[in-house]
């Protein structure tokens, strides 16, 4: 009965140690084969959007054409009702709400900044009187 009460020590830490360096070397495995397929996603993917963007090309064109061609007429109809808001301003709700203003070609040039004022303002609280018919 000695013989089966007695196990080597160092058996039992290596077999051991032999499990542990299995279950890494396993999951390594995985981790390639799940990053190599994730990579052959990506790669389909990429290769399905280039197709979608060569054929959306030529319709996004005439789409672009269009723009510009309507684009001087938008800017005629803006600056009428820009100006027509200057007029009448019970209008101006309506500018303020879809922050119209008048169209130049020249890019804004950025707002000087005011200096602080020690002394608040208090807004006007008369109403604008209504417009004549």
């Amino acid at each position: 009965m000695n013989d089966l009460e007695k196990k080597p020590s160092s058996t039992g830490a290596s077999s051991h140690g032999d499990a542990v360096q299995l279950q890494l070397t396993i999951l390594l495995i995985g981790l390639i084969v799940l990053t190599a397929a994730f990579a052959v996603f990506v790669w389909r993917q990429v290769r399905y959007m280039k197709a979608d963007l060569t054929s959306l090309k030529p319709i996004a064109a005439l789409h672009i054409q269009g723009y510009n061609q309507e684009k001087p007429s938008v800017d005629a109809f803006i600056a009428k009702i820009v100006e027509y808001g200057r007029t009448h301003p019970d209008f101006d709700p309506i500018m303020r709400k879809y922050q119209l203003q008048a169209i130049t070609n020249a890019p804004a040039a950025p707002a000087a900044a005011k200096p602080a004022s020690p002394v608040p303002t208090k807004p006007a609280t008369n109403p604008a009187p209504a417009p004549k018919k």
